[in-house]
């Protein structure tokens, strides 16, 4: 009982002698101002950068997450990595509008699309956009399609209908402008809008009217089929892998958007990282160099403590306490500021299959958690190499 008794009172002993350290930690933050603002603009710098290309990341995975239908399905060429690659051919598209498998009610739209060069309506930068080219059934399956200005295209001419987010970022959208893509001249004849704004980022128009201004009649890269219940969409896949004219992949639009994003969310990914990283081990020296020369300034108050009983694990606790206390701040103060700049505002995005995609960028929980993670690991760092070297060699005065 005795041995127990005693390991106990060490043990408060030791607790309460953190404790006392760790309020000592906080006075000294106050008193060392400028070595406290020092370390915390090294976090704040880094989880500037950090946050920024985490909640880009967050919010265009977050967009595409929400994207598309699981009952419309779209085909694609096999040897494709995307739509935009894909080639599928007159026969395929015949024998697919005339399966059996396919109800008489079942929506049915062979698509092709052109990548376009269009001027920024602010910078007047070039930038490439998407032209499809669609059926009616094409524009009934796009969820929540509606013309919020002028009208649909028409059949044989050359009008284009244009998404309302690419409407208010490109040159000569208002309804009668006149665009030349491709050496032909196009009418804008209506603004469109979709229930996610994600996909309002093309040039809509007749199929015919596309493939004819791009000599590329017979030509196709999709085709949309909807709407399919699961049964339906498995007796679509069972059709096509059982004929081998059609070497094409049955993917749901959901699937088909989630393998679109994959290149786009990593590469974002890549950039920030190890930026991120090299920051970080910038402001891992910084905290370093100021942690050790405030060591140095404060050695006779240290030394004082240690004659008064404090232990030497207890002074290095209050060390590390202080890194990893002003880290927290940083960090917090960096996201902040991210937070009331970026979080929310639209951005454009580079896709596999969509040239310029727009989507809201997200300060979420997968980057508040990342970016204090990485800040908390850095002040914890920060604090053990001068809670132990600084203070190995005073330990025997402490």
């Amino acid at each position: 009982m005795q041995h127990h008794s005693s390991h106990s009172t060490l043990d408060r002993s030791l607790a309460g002698e953190c404790l006392a350290m760790a309020r000592m930690s906080l006075a000294n933050i106050w008193l060392s101002k400028w070595s406290s603002v020092c370390i915390i603009g090294c976090i704040v710098l880094m989880v500037a950068v950090q946050a920024t290309f985490l909640s880009m990341a967050e919010g265009f995975q977050s967009s595409m997450d929400s994207a598309g239908s699981d009952s419309i399905a779209v085909l694609v060429d096999k040897q494709s990595q995307s739509e935009s690659s894909s080639q599928v051919s007159r026969e395929q598209v015949e024998l697919l509008r005339h399966a059996k498998v396919l109800g008489s009610n079942q929506l049915f739209s062979p698509e092709f699309r052109m990548s376009v060069s269009v001027l920024g309506r602010e910078d007047n930068r070039k930038m490439n956009v998407a032209l499809r080219g669609l059926t009616p059934a094409g524009f009934a399956l796009r969820e929540g399609y509606k013309i919020v200005q002028g009208r649909a295209p028409q059949a044989g001419r050359f009008e284009l209908i244009v998404g309302d987010s690419l409407a208010r970022r490109v040159k000569d959208t208002t309804l009668g402008s006149r665009l030349n893509l491709g050496g032909q001249d196009w009418t804008i004849v209506g603004h469109f809008q979709l229930q996610n704004a994600v996909f309002e980022t093309e040039f809509w128009a007749d199929l015919a009217m596309v493939q004819a201004g791009y000599k590329r009649e017979n030509q196709y890269q999709s085709i949309r089929i909807g709407h399919l219940d699961a049964s339906g969409l498995a007796q679509l896949r069972q059709f096509v892998q059982a004929d081998s004219r059609l070497a094409l992949d049955v993917l749901t639009e959901q699937e088909l958007f989630r393998e679109q994003i994959k290149d786009t969310t990593n590469v974002i990914l890549y950039l920030g990282w190890p930026l991120a990283a090299i920051l970080g081990i910038g402001a891992l020296v910084g905290i370093l160099n100021i942690m050790f020369i405030s060591l140095e300034a404060r050695f006779n108050s240290l030394r004082i403590i240690g004659l008064l009983g404090f232990s030497v694990t207890s002074i290095r606790f209050g060390i590390i306490f202080e890194t990893v206390l002003l880290s927290c701040i940083g960090a917090l103060l960096g996201i902040g500021v991210i937070t009331l700049l970026l979080d929310g505002a639209a951005a454009w995005s580079v896709t596999g299959g969509i040239d310029s995609e727009v989507y809201n960028i997200k300060v979420g929980v997968s980057t508040l958690g990342q970016t204090l993670g990485f800040s908390l690991f850095l002040g914890l760092l920060g604090g053990l190499l001068p809670a132990w070297k600084g203070l190995n060699k005073e330990s025997n005065h402490v």
